[in-house]
């Protein structure tokens, strides 16, 4: 029976790994996120949007035009003092054609303009953040989705060697070179070695539909990414993430757009001069007008004296929206500041943890080799011979986990400072 459960976790692990039809690399696997995902998609829709911030900040100032046209009935019954009587019926018919257009804003127009560009900046600050958290987000579902397919692969043949231990074991009992314990310990290791098998596939199966969800297509053949990055110093890092962190761009926009704000706010009270042009025809006014043009240009003058203390009070509240943006700002330049010097420690700890792993795990196999072959010069026991073999799988697991983090900690750096090609 154990026999029969050992081939067809064997043959569950061939069919749960990827197929070798197709490799998908990382940077396939973020472009085709990029292209479909919702939550990009929703922000490119919010982009176009942004970007008519600037035409209606400018609308007030360019010229306007309204064609009006009205009509209507008029019947009119009147007695004079001299007992003579009116009564007219008309239908007088009105059209009008104004054209407006501000010739001195007091600077509100510039301010206008300026604001509007900020705006269309900020929605594509806030579009760059969504797509690096994005990037991330495949990042990190590709290099799991490698860490549990290893994972799997790894505990198969955890099992099959367990499973060759408890063959052993049992031959030996019988031939009375080993004792009970022996056989009962090899058994309970490969029970154990079948349980994480199982949840290895368990962790696959959910591991690929996260891939798929993220990223918009099955996974195939995944690699291992190379991310090649230029920085050596951990300065050049913290201004490299001071330059092209997208989150840190949108606060100083945030700033400078609360800045424009308080301009605005102190031009409230500025003179404002507007050119009218107006044209008017009327039809049957009245049964003494037949017709009536009249042509009309203005230049008007509007200057608030007295608001009640609104304008006052709008200019206060945009000095403190100032200063809380500066202050915000300042933080965000704090914590951008602080996560690139996570990220880069992370960096330069995960290669010295993956070089470490890797000599634990070529010194675990040397110990293997050497405690088996002792075992045969009966040097040592079954018990040390299944320790050494859970010390290999556990030092296999440890190297593809470091690999995992190493790769996905020089994604985020290279996010952060504005280098990660794909």
């Amino acid at each position: 029976m154990r026999r029969l459960l050992l081939a067809a976790f064997a043959a569950a692990a061939v069919y749960a790994a990827p197929a070798l039809a197709t490799s998908d690399r990382l940077s396939d696997a973020i472009v085709a996120a990029l292209d479909t995902h919702p939550r990009l998609q929703q922000e490119r829709a919010q982009l176009r949007s942004a970007r008519e911030a600037i035409p209606l900040a400018l609308a007030p100032y360019r010229p306007q035009l309204t064609l009006q046209a009205s009509t209507a009935r008029s019947d009119r019954e009147a007695v004079l003092s001299n007992n003579d009587v009116i009564d007219d019926e008309t239908s007088p018919r009105t059209y009008s054609l104004d054209a407006r257009q501000v010739l001195w804003s007091g600077g509100r127009r510039n301010i206008a303009l300026r604001r509007g560009v900020l705006e269309m900046h900020r929605a594509q600050a806030q579009f760059a953040t969504i797509e690096r958290d994005i990037i991330e987000e495949v990042a990190s579902a590709y290099v799991d989705l490698l860490l549990i397919d290893e994972t799997v692969l790894i505990e198969a043949a955890a099992m099959r060697a367990f499973d060759a231990l408890v063959d052993a074991a049992r031959a030996q009992l019988a031939r009375g070179t080993a004792t009970r314990t022996e056989l009962a310990q090899a058994e309970a290791r490969f029970a154990e070695a079948r349980a994480r098998f199982e949840n290895a596939r368990v962790n696959l199966t959910v591991g690929r539909a996260r891939f798929e969800r993220v990223v918009g297509f099955p996974a195939e053949t995944l690699d291992w990414p190379s991310i090649d990055l230029p920085w050596t110093d951990v300065l050049d890092v913290i201004d490299a993430a001071r330059d092209n962190d997208p989150h840190l761009t949108g606060a100083r926009l945030d700033a400078e757009i609360a800045r424009v704000d308080m301009m605005a706010a102190g031009r409230r009270n500025s003179p404002t001069v507007t050119l009218g042009l107006r044209h008017t025809h009327s039809e049957n006014v009245s049964p003494a007008v037949v017709s009536d043009n009249e042509s009309q240009v203005n230049l008007t003058l509007s200057l608030p004296l007295l608001t009640g203390g609104e304008t006052g009070a709008r200019h206060r509240q945009a000095i403190a929206a100032n200063s809380a943006s500066r202050l915000a700002m300042r933080n965000v330049e704090a914590e951008v500041e602080l996560r690139a010097t996570q990220i880069w420690a992370q960096v330069t700890a995960a290669a010295h943890v993956l070089d470490a792993q890797e000599q634990r795990r070529t010194a675990a196999e040397l110990a293997l080799q050497g405690i088996e072959r002792g075992r045969s010069a009966g040097l040592w026991t079954m018990i040390d011979v299944l320790n050494a073999t859970d010390q290999l799988l556990r030092a296999r697991l440890a190297v593809i986990e470091a690999r995992r983090d190493l790769v996905l900690s020089r994604v985020r750096l290279g996010l952060i400072t504005g280098v990660l090609e794909y």
